[in-house]
């Protein structure tokens, strides 16, 4: 008897939900009740830290074009003092071509030597010739015949002949020996080039071996660069003149260098507050200011389609106790704000006719009223007409079939842009 009781109480129980859900309008929909409180859009982006100020460590910049190869080197974020050793070089090849310019000096000084020999001899020997051609004129002009009653007309003439002849001898000696001088005069600068193009090579190469070691001009800790497939420097690898090899940052002033998804940067620029969280450290956060955005979103990394933002901020204050280079941050970014608004979820707007509605409670159920929207973030969006403090909106659409009331939320939401 008390169990069919009990089976009747509860068919009893079950025909009386069923008639409240059907008097309150059937449907499931879940409802808000609005109110007007504080708005916030922001945007979250991750990265890491970086030193504002650093010290370029490079190899070493000779006059000409050279190859380096890297001999030691320091482990990425070791902690130097100034003058520490950071990076030696191989001085090989500087070894080579410092006993290749000696030599190629010691076989222009030989040849030098043996240019000013020849020129001397060449000269020596023009010089005889031209006094001779000059004895041998003078002799000609003394002794030329020349009386028509001593000598025949044919003495004669060979005796003018002889004398021309001596006269061009003289001045072809003279000649050949200017000659000879201003050949091995060209000859002999020809060979100094050469020696001075040695010379150079030689003070160059001894230079450079002085300067394979680069120190660290203050205490710091060494971040390695990286090379085109983005790992870090290493021993064996060659580095051109120049060419950075590491970076000694300022611990004192950190920015973070965080990445923006492209589609959440709707409205990011220069001047917006921003709070940084270090993921080693998530208790303590630091405030700070965005000073740089790209301004074209690029992928973070390569191969992978996902486009961001890279965006800088710059720290109101920095721990060095806390804060070294490379560390992983997090930071939201407040892209707009209002210190009071009806701000509804995306998901309670509708379409109808053109125009944005919300479906609102009524005594018999809910209607569909105009609204006029202003700013949104990624998950809500304010009303700045149409709906006032209190109202209960839908947050499905309730004219759909097989819907049902469900507990309504109270309440305004909590102020994030980026809640749903």
């Amino acid at each position: 008897m008390r169990v069919r009781l009990a089976a009747g109480g509860a068919v009893l129980a079950t025909v009386c939900v069923l008639l409240l859900a059907a008097r309150r309008g059937g449907p499931d929909v879940p409802t808000l009740v609005v109110d007007t409180g504080p708005w916030v859009h922001r945007v979250v982006a991750e990265g890491n830290l970086r030193a504002v100020t650093n010290t370029r460590l490079t190899a070493p910049t000779p006059a000409g074009w050279r190859t380096y190869t890297i001999a030691s080197l320091v482990d990425d974020g070791t902690w130097v003092r100034a003058g520490d050793v950071v990076v030696r070089f191989d001085p090989s090849e500087l070894e080579k071509d410092l006993a290749d310019g000696r030599a190629d000096r010691a076989v222009a000084d030989a040849n030098l030597d043996k240019a000013d020999g020849q020129r001397e001899a060449s000269i020596a020997n023009l010089e005889r010739d031209a006094h001779v051609a000059e004895r041998e004129r003078e002799h000609a002009e003394r002794f030329q015949a020349v009386d028509t009653d001593l000598y025949s007309r044919n003495e004669i003439i060979d005796s003018e002949l002889d004398t021309e002849l001596a006269r061009a001898r003289q001045t072809h000696a003279e000649a050949a020996r200017r000659v000879t001088e201003a050949q091995s005069g060209s000859a002999r600068q020809l060979l100094e080039i050469e020696r001075r193009k040695a010379e150079l090579t030689v003070s160059q190469a001894r230079e450079d071996l002085e300067h394979l070691e680069v120190a660290a001009p203050h205490d710091g800790i060494v971040v390695l660069a990286k090379d085109r497939q983005g790992e870090v420097l290493q021993v064996g690898d060659t580095v051109f003149r120049g060419q950075m090899i590491a970076t000694l940052p300022d611990l004192e002033a950190m920015e973070a260098e965080v990445y923006v998804l492209e589609a959440d940067a709707g409205g990011l620029g220069p001047g917006q507050r921003a709070t940084v969280v270090l993921e080693a450290h998530p208790d303590r956060t630091f405030g700070g200011v965005v000073a740089k955005v790209e301004p074209i979103a690029q992928p973070r990394q390569r191969g992978t389609p996902v486009q961001y933002f890279r965006t800088v901020i710059v720290l109101d204050t920095t721990d060095p106790s806390l804060m070294k280079p490379g560390q992983r941050v997090r930071a939201e970014i407040v892209l707009d704000e209002a210190s009071s608004a009806v701000a509804v979820p995306r998901q309670a707007i509708f379409e109808s006719n053109g125009e944005s509605i919300v479906y609102r409670r009524a005594r018999s159920g809910f209607e569909a009223v105009p609204v006029t929207l202003g700013r949104s973030g990624i998950g809500r969006v304010i009303v700045t007409s149409g709906l006032a403090a209190g109202d209960e909106i839908a947050l499905v659409d309730p004219t759909l079939p097989g819907r049902r009331e469900a507990p309504t939320a109270s309440g305004p939401l909590p102020p994030s842009g980026n809640t749903p």
